[in-house]
């Protein structure tokens, strides 16, 4: 009966969603309220995951292989129940943020919208979603390359410099996207094979 009852919720918030877009956007207006009104609710779950890190989160067995990720801190997942589901609403709500940073012309506001971005990337890094980070580099780079093209060179260059100063737990991370030893790894290719 749970199980029910949360879909049917999920059904009628998205149905809700849905119709309150279609019915309630129609103009800039009323999108760019839209839009910081996401971008305040991601900034709320940013913020608490956050705080999660700093209070700690005990490490799931059934969503990190601990035996190849030791030392590493529990995933934060804020208001989510997955780390990798709200990895990957963070990668998708922050191209918005990104976009309301370069339109917006109001100093204190592009602050603002700068900082938040700032506090969902390190949200996104604390969740050690590996494959959110591959996104989000991914996304990045097509957002920079319809912006300023000119950019993508010495961004890509200042990203290789940066590899050196993330912390060892999240390079480690990164580093065992393609390692066979990981469980999680080797899981999903015997799903899709």
């Amino acid at each position: 009966f749970t199980n029910g009852l949360r879909i049917a919720l999920f059904i009628f918030s998205a149905a809700g969603f849905y119709f309150s877009v279609k019915e309630g956007i129609t103009d800039k207006k009323s999108l760019k309220l839209f839009l910081y009104t996401l971008t305040a609710a991601l900034f709320v779950m940013s913020v608490y995951a956050v705080i999660q890190n700093f209070v700690g989160v005990e490490t799931d067995a059934m969503l990190t292989d601990i035996a190849n990720n030791k030392g590493m801190a529990g995933r934060v997942y804020s208001t989510v129940e997955n780390p990798n589901n709200f990895a990957e609403i963070i990668v998708l709500l922050i191209p918005f943020i990104a976009a309301l940073f370069f339109t917006e012309r109001k100093k204190q506001l592009k602050i603002s919208l700068g900082a938040i971005f700032f506090i969902c990337v390190v949200a996104l890094l604390l969740t050690y979603s590996r494959g959110s980070y591959v996104s989000f580099a991914i996304s990045a780079a097509v957002f920079i390359a319809l912006y300023k093209p000119r950019w993508l060179i010495p961004l890509f260059f200042g990203g290789l410099i940066m590899i050196p100063f993330l912390p060892e737990s999240i390079l480690n991370r990164i580093l065992s996207i393609g390692s066979t030893a990981d469980t999680s790894n080797a899981y999903r290719v015997f799903l899709w094979v």
